[in-house]
């Protein structure tokens, strides 16, 4: 998963829509809603959330994932639903999800 992690930032670097909303606690349920209403129509498609530290605070980077772990774009050659959020923190619920790593894949 970490080449996959590696894969997510790079494409995330060269997107046109990198710019952060800010918020202050990034909550499972609006990874969850977010997800449910951007879902693309590919086969097997799986929401991402990364994070990243960033003086102080935490960049969150939602994507989607096919079922062969590889990025999905759109028509455009963008990525799928990507969404950049930049918090102070997440709540309990992500927190646990995460753990230590800075990568989780919801279903």
């Amino acid at each position: 998963m970490d080449g996959l992690l590696e894969n997510l930032r790079e494409l995330w670097s060269r997107s046109a829509s990198r710019i952060a909303d800010p918020i202050g606690i990034l909550t499972y349920g609006e990874v969850v809603e977010y997800l449910a209403l951007h879902r693309p129509g590919v086969r097997g498609a799986r929401g991402v959330l990364c994070r990243e530290r960033a003086a102080g605070r935490w960049y969150y980077r939602l994507f989607y994932i096919d079922e062969h772990d590889a990025p999905v774009f759109d028509a455009h050659g963008r990525l799928m639903a990507a969404k950049s959020v930049l918090a102070a923190r997440c709540d309990e619920e992500l927190t646990e999800l995460f753990g230590g790593a800075d990568m989780i894949i919801i279903e």
